[in-house]
């Protein structure tokens, strides 16, 4: 009797049609509709997925075709990956599905246009636009890594940005680490990845690839100026 009344409760409070489920709703328009609150501040909405370490996912060997479609969020890169396994793209903390194979991040790129010191993210990385002295760009991990290295091409139009500008080229290579393999970018440390470099005219362009060597994780990173070192497009993509 006790558990007929908690199914009679439990079906009350989410809402059944037919074959559809819904939670906070009597009308579900879907296998399963969830309806928020939103006009009640104190009420938090969101649907919060399994949340794992990298280590944990790793050690789940069980998943196969039953298991497409499934979704984790993993907390922090704890464990190392190895190639052909189903978790050798978890490069990045964030949401991952499943698609019987392997494990791939539901996000890998990030685009927006923002201005001088405002930090645009992806995963573990942190890009933005030196606000004082030579604007060139910012560049922070999360998490502290022990050696990043990378390419990049600098294209600085005279005058206006035009197809017909004349462009200088820049190609620049750098690597930051410490010979006694401690990080040398700490956590949430910001370092200029070329600072004698000083973005000044509208339409200037950078783009970097970037190897972050302690975590086997490639990012290309483009940045185009904006007016008055306003409204600058960064995009930050995992390769």
């Amino acid at each position: 009797m006790k558990k007929l009344l908690t199914l009679i409760l439990l079906g009350a409070a989410m809402g059944m049609k037919a074959q559809n489920v819904g939670i906070n709703t009597a009308d579900p328009k879907a296998t399963l509709e969830v309806v928020g609150t939103p006009g009640t501040s104190s009420v938090l909405d969101g649907i919060i997925p399994p949340k794992l370490t990298r280590a944990q996912l790793i050690a789940k060997t069980g998943y196969g075709t039953d298991q497409i479609g499934a979704m984790v969020y993993i907390t922090d890169l704890s464990g190392t990956i190895a190639n052909g396994t189903p978790t050798a793209n978890v490069k990045q903390t964030g949401y991952y599905t499943f698609d019987g194979v392997r494990w791939s991040a539901l996000v890998s790129k990030v685009s927006a246009y923002v201005d001088a010191g405002v930090v645009v993210s992806l995963g573990n990385i942190n890009v933005r636009l030196a606000t004082g002295g030579n604007r060139s760009l910012e560049i922070a991990f999360t998490n502290a890594v022990a050696r990043v290295s990378g390419t990049s091409i600098n294209n600085t139009l005279s005058g206006s940005a035009a197809i017909d500008g004349s462009a200088i080229t820049i190609t620049a290579y750098g690597r930051q680490s410490a010979s006694d393999g401690t990080s040398k970018w700490t956590s949430n440390t910001f370092l200029r990845w070329q600072p004698g470099l000083n973005f000044s005219q509208v339409g200037a362009s950078q783009q970097i690839l970037l190897n972050d060597e302690t975590n086997a994780i490639t990012y290309r990173i483009t940045f185009i100026l904006g007016t008055g070192w306003n409204n600058n497009l960064i995009s930050i993509e995992l390769l």
